[in-house]
C-alpha cells in the first residue's frame, strides 16, 4: 500500500497495533496481571506462617483443619465464589447487552466465541460445584483434609483472577478490541482455507466481514469515529493483505454468489459480481458507501479513511493484475462522488477526489488510458458538483487533473490530460457557473506557466487553445492576482492548502509573455520565454 511512514503516536498506527494483538496475547496479559496480584497475598501468608511456625510443632498443622474450621472454611469459601460468579455474571449480562446495543448484537456471539470468557466463567462454576462436593464428604469422624485445601486453592484462584478478569471483560467490550478480535479470526479462516480448501470457512468469513461492517456502521451513527476508522482500516487491511493476494488460488465454488451473500443486491449486481468474481470486495465497497450516508459532512476523517482503503486495493488489484477489482474500485469512487453530490456535502467530495487522483497517479504508468478515464471522471462530476449549486468543488476537480497532468511521465497521456482540461473549458463557457468558470480557467492558467517552464510547448499550445475560449478579461485578471499575489496559505483552513491565485516565483517570469500569447497578435507556443 501506497500509504506515508506512521509515528508511534498516530492514531492509524495505534489502530493498527491494536489489529495485530492477538486474543492469545490479551489473555497472557490477563494472566500475567493475576500472577502479579497473587504475589502480594502469597507473601503475607509466607510471612504469618514463618511467624506462626514458633507455635506449632510443624508448617503442616496450620493448615490441618478441624470439623468447625473445615465446616465454616466450606461456607466463607461457597458464598465468596458465588458473589463473584454474580459479579461476573451482571457485569457481562450489562456489557454485553450495552456494546451489542451500541455497534451490533453480533457482539454476544463474538463473547461466546471467546475462550477466555467460557475458561473463567467455567473455572468459577466449576470452583463452586466443587465446594459443595467437599461439603458433602465433610462427616463427624471425617475430614477431607485434601479436598478442604483444594477449595481453599480454588477459591483463591478464583478471586486473584477476579479483577483482571473484570478488567479484560470491559477491554474486550471496547469497539477496537472486538474488531481486532473479529480482524484475527477472519485472518486465520482465509489462511486455513487457501491451506485446506474446506467451503465451510466461506460463511464463517463472510460473516466476520458482516460483524466488522456493522460494528462500524454503528459507530459512525453513534458519532464514535476512532472505532469506526479501526473497522475501516480492518476491512482494508484483510483486503490488501490477506485477501488479495490469495485470491488467485480460491477455487471456483468460493466465488459463487447468490440473495444471501449479498442482500438486498439485484439480480443484475448478483450475476455481475458472480461473473466479475468480486463478491467479497463488493460486499465492503457497498458498506463504504452506506458509511457515506451517515457521515456528517464536518466528519472528512471517515470519507478520507474510506477513500484511503479503497485506493488501497485498487493498487493492490493492480498489482496482483486483478482487472475486474479494478475496475469495480474506479465504479465505486463514482459513487462516493455521487453520494457527496446527493449530500450536498462537498468537503466529502473533497476527499474523494483527492485520493482518487492519487490512484490514477499510481496507474498511469502501467495503465494510462485508465488514468485518462479517471480525470475524465473527475471532471465529470466536478460539473455536476457545480450544476448541483457546488461551485467550487469543479476548480478542485481541475486541479487534481492538473496535479496528475504535470506527475504523468508518458507525454502523450500528459498531452490528452490538458486537451481534456481545455474542451472542458469550452463546454463551460455555456454549461457553468462564472465562480466554476473561473476557477477551471485558474487552473488552466497555472498548468500553462508550468508547462512554459518545462519547455512542454506542446503542453503549453494546447492549454493556450482551452484558454482562448474564456474571455481575455478573465485571463488578464487572474494572471495579474498571480503576479501580485505574495501570500502562498489560502486565507481560510480548509482541505486546500495553497491559494489558489499563488504561482511558485520559478513561474512568474513567465506571466508577461503568457499574457503576450493570449493577445490578438501573440506568438506561437514554442517562442515563449521569460
Amino acid at each position: 500500500m501506497d500509504t506515508p511512514a506512521l509515528t508511534e503516536d498516530h492514531p492509524a498506527a495505534r489502530r493498527r497495533r491494536l489489529l495485530a494483538r492477538t486474543p492469545e496475547r490479551r489473555a497472557l496479559d490477563m494472566v500475567v496481571t493475576a500472577a502479579a496480584l497473587a504475589v502480594i497475598p502469597l507473601v503475607v501468608l509466607l510471612i504469618t506462617v514463618v511467624i506462626d511456625t514458633h507455635l506449632t510443632t510443624s508448617p503442616l498443622e496450620l493448615f490441618q483443619a478441624d470439623k468447625l474450621g473445615a465446616s465454616t472454611a466450606l461456607i466463607l469459601i461457597g458464598t465468596a465464589e458465588g458473589v463473584a460468579i454474580a459479579i461476573v455474571i451482571v457485569v457481562v449480562v450489562v456489557g454485553v447487552q450495552l456494546s451489542a446495543d451500541r455497534y451490533s448484537p453480533r457482539i454476544i456471539e463474538i463473547f461466546v466465541r471467546d475462550r477466555m470468557n467460557t475458561a473463567v466463567i467455567g473455572l468459577f462454576l466449576g470452583s463452586m460445584l466443587y465446594t459443595v462436593w467437599v461439603s458433602i464428604e465433610l462427616k463427624e469422624d471425617q475430614i477431607p483434609q485434601a479436598g478442604v485445601l483444594t477449595a481453599a486453592f480454588l477459591g483463591f484462584i478464583d478471586f486473584t483472577l477476579l479483577l483482571p478478569y473484570l478488567r479484560h471483560l470491559f477491554g474486550f467490550m471496547r469497539g477496537e478490541v472486538v474488531i481486532a478480535t473479529i480482524h484475527q479470526r477472519a485472518t486465520r479462516l482465509l489462511r486455513h482455507f487457501v491451506a485446506s480448501g474446506d467451503m465451510g470457512l466461506r460463511h464463517e468469513f463472510a460473516l466476520a466481514i458482516d460483524q466488522i461492517t456493522d460494528i462500524a456502521l454503528g459507530s459512525i451513527e453513534e458519532g464514535d469515529a476512532e472505532v469506526g476508522l479501526a473497522a475501516i482500516d480492518s476491512l482494508c487491511q484483510l483486503m490488501v493483505l490477506e485477501y488479495i493476494p490469495h485470491k488467485g488460488k480460491f477455487p471456483a465454488d468460493w466465488f459463487r454468489v447468490g440473495q444471501y451473500d449479498l442482500a438486498g443486491a439485484s439480480d443484475q449486481v448478483i450475476a455481475e459480481t458472480d461473473a466479475s468474481r468480486t463478491w467479497v470486495e463488493y460486499k465492503i465497497l457497498s458498506r463504504f458507501v452506506d458509511l457515506i450516508g451517515e457521515v456528517q459532512p464536518y466528519r472528512k476523517e471517515v470519507i478520507r479513511t474510506i477513500a484511503r482503503a479503497t485506493r488501497d486495493m485498487g493498487v493492490s488489484a493492480l498489482h496482483h493484475k486483478d482487472e475486474e477489482l479494478l475496475q469495480l474500485v474506479v465504479r465505486f469512487f463514482n459513487t462516493f462522488l455521487r453520494a457527496s453530490i446527493n449530500q450536498r456535502a462537498a468537503p466529502l467530495g473533497y476527499a474523494a477526489m483527492n485520493e482518487y487522483r492519487r490512484l490514477a497517479e499510481t496507474v498511469a504508468s502501467e495503465r494510462p488510458e485508465l488514468a485518462l478515464a479517471i480525470a475524465a471522471h473527475l471532471i465529470q462530476y466536478g460539473r455536476a458538483f457545480d450544476a448541483a449549486g457546488m461551485p467550487f468543488a469543479l476548480p478542485t476537480a481541475y486541479e487534481d487533473v492538473s496535479e496528475l497532468c504535470e506527475a504523468a511521465r508518458d507525454g502523450k497521456l500528459a498531452l490528452e490530460l490538458v486537451n481534456l482540461l481545455g474542451r472542458n473549458l469550452a463546454e463551460l463557457r455555456t454549461a457553468g457557473s462564472a465562480v466554476a468558470q473561473k476557477g477551471a480557467l485558474n487552473c488552466v492558467l497555472k498548468l500553462c506557466l508550468w508547462a512554459a517552464h518545462q519547455e512542454r510547448n506542446d503542453l503549453l499550445a494546447a492549454g493556450l487553445d482551452g484558454v482562448r475560449t474564456m474571455p481575455a478579461e478573465w485571463s488578464g485578471e487572474l494572471l495579474d492576482r498571480m503576479l501580485s499575489s505574495d501570500r502562498k496559505r489560502f486565507w481560510e483552513v480548509s482541505d486546500r492548502v495553497v491559494a489558489y491565485e499563488y504561482v511558485d516565483p520559478a513561474l512568474r517570469p513567465h506571466i508577461a509573455a503568457l499574457r503576450e500569447m493570449l493577445a490578438p497578435d501573440s506568438k506561437p507556443a514554442a517562442a515563449l520565454s521569460p
